[in-house]
């Protein structure tokens, strides 16, 4: 009776064993027959595959294609980044905050849609933002620099300070002290950029004295030929110089301080840029006190830059630059310039503004993919991958390395069938873009199929394979250690065990009555 017993578990296991090798777990192995008919389908859907490090060209996801590096003005050295998409989706409708001193370099997205709170700027460096879509704006995005602050009378002798500034280093100058201090020059941006600058001459702040003078206005702003890639005129503008305080007998006053230039932003998207308001004016500057005589006014901040760019079409209000207003109560101000603004589009239209449409002549591009794990120990490639193309007067070379560990992986070779029966597990992909003689459309990569078997028969881990389900065109990679099916062939497995014990046990119950009572009948 106790043998009888002990073989239900014993027997009902061994099903269970048989459905979790069917099932493919990662604690199960099972002996699989050689596979036919695998084929791995790139399209370009997201950006998962991406070897963006080692790419010079763009992985499109917006017209899900390989392309050449994007220009404006069909320019070579007028490149555009879209970045890498490292910092991912920004999906907000509560706003956002930008800390450009957390992102130096800019933010990296694959999207942005902001639709609703406050978006605030911080940090000294420029607002770029980079997009591998869209870019979808609603609430006021600015880099607007600070006002500065206004002097008092017979109150302090401390100057105010100057305007704060905003993704820039170009704050205003502070106010004259009422000692008949001069008022501080503003400050000007000779460090950070946008692709190259140039220091900027600050607003120059007055002298102090029995009676204070004007501060003055920031000069050389961001320039007027918006020619941003090689012209050193890419920044923040500068800001206003601070007024001079003065002693006047037993009375004094401190003068107003300097409004901060207005910051820089940039913001590159591959698919559209909407947005509601863009605002990098220049701070105003502050006024001048007045204890029977004027202390000097603040001079306001020049306007800073902004640089709207799109592979389609950019749209919203138009961007505001101004410089801020001098002080109007006592010595005015005097000397600010407005800033200025380009938008980069499909197509140009307007002065200042370079079409992204067209990519610069006779140039070569790679555009690179990271490891696919076919899931094999021995990959056929018997014939060529079919290579979905546009080639719009240029050419494309396809290349391809193999690897059995995903650490050592052999030459490239345009021939896949040289790869074939080398033991090859992982495979990555090399494109390699060149343009047409004159400025045209880039050349797409549009999809790679590449058909694959396995040589050897083997045993193989359920877990870590490389799935054969199609997710559209796209193949669907292992990525939670169980496949869709291998759950569902688990469950099955398992529904079958539940059966097969209930039936044994009950089964082997019966036999056990039925032995007890023989054995007592003999």
């Amino acid at each position: 009776m106790i043998s009888l017993n002990r073989k239900s578990p014993t027997v009902s296991l061994i099903f269970l064993l048989c459905g979790l090798f069917a099932s493919k777990l990662a604690f199960a192995w099972s002996v699989s027959t050689t596979s036919s008919g695998d084929t791995l389908v790139e399209n370009f859907l997201d950006i998962s595959q991406w070897d963006a490090a080692n790419s010079t060209g763009l992985w499109n996801i917006v017209d899900q294609a390989a392309e050449a590096g994007r220009v404006t003005g069909a320019v070579a050295s007028q490149t555009i980044s879209f970045g890498d998409g490292s910092a991912g989706v920004l999906n907000s409708s509560t706003g956002y905050t930008f800390n450009t001193n957390s992102y130096p370099n800019g933010f990296n997205f694959i999207s942005v849609n902001i639709t609703g709170g406050t978006i605030q700027v911080t940090g000294s460096n420029p607002l770029i933002i980079r997009s591998l879509s869209t870019v979808n704006i609603v609430p006021s995005l600015s880099a607007r620099g600070g006002d500065g602050g206004s002097g008092t009378a017979n109150g302090s002798t401390t100057g105010p300070s100057g305007g704060a500034a905003v993704a820039s280093l170009c704050a205003g100058g502070s106010g004259g002290s009422a000692t008949g201090a001069s008022g501080q020059n503003g400050g000007a941006d000779s460090t950070y950029n946008g692709t190259v600058d140039s220091t900027a001459t600050p607003g120059t702040g007055s002298s102090g004295g029995s009676t204070g003078g004007n501060g003055v206005g920031g000069f050389d702003g961001p320039g007027a030929t918006n020619l941003w890639e090689t012209s050193p005129n890419f920044q923040c503008g500068a800001g206003g110089g601070g007024g001079g305080g003065h002693v006047n007998g037993a009375n004094h006053a401190t003068g107003g301080a300097g409004g901060a230039g207005g910051g820089t932003i940039r913001i590159s998207a591959v698919g559209s840029i909407t947005y509601t308001q863009i605002d990098a004016s220049g701070g105003n500057g502050g006024l001048g006190a007045n204890d029977g005589v004027c202390s000097g006014g603040g001079g306001g901040g020049n306007g800073g830059a902004i640089w709207l760019q799109s592979l389609q079409t950019v749209s919203g209000s138009t961007p505001t630059v101004n410089a801020g207003n001098n002080e109007t109560n006592c010595v005015s101000g005097s000397g600010n310039l407005p800033g200025a603004t380009r938008t980069d589009t499909a197509t140009s239209s307007g002065a200042g503004n370079f079409a992204t449409g067209l990519a610069a002549p006779n140039q070569s591009y790679n555009v690179q993919t990271k490891a696919y794990d076919l899931g094999t120990q021995n990959a056929g490639f018997s014939t060529q991958p079919t290579i979905g193309s546009v080639l719009n007067g240029g050419s494309i070379v396809v290349t391809y390395q193999g690897s059995s560990d995903g650490v050592n992986y052999s030459q490239s070779t345009s021939d896949i069938t040289k790869l074939n029966n080398t033991n090859i597990r992982y495979i990555k992909i090399g494109m390699t873009i060149s343009t047409g003689s004159t400025a045209a459309a880039t050349p797409m990569i549009t999809s790679i199929s590449i058909p694959f078997s396995e040589l050897n028969i083997r045993l193989a881990g359920g877990c870590g394979s490389m799935q054969t389900g199609q997710n559209g065109n796209r193949k669907t990679y292992n990525k939670t250690g169980m496949h869709a099916n291998a759950i569902w062939s688990t469950a099955f497995w398992l529904t079958v065990w539940g059966m097969i014990y209930g039936f044994h046990r009950r089964f082997s119950l019966k036999t056990t009555e039925k032995y007890v009572i023989d054995t007592a009948l003999n």
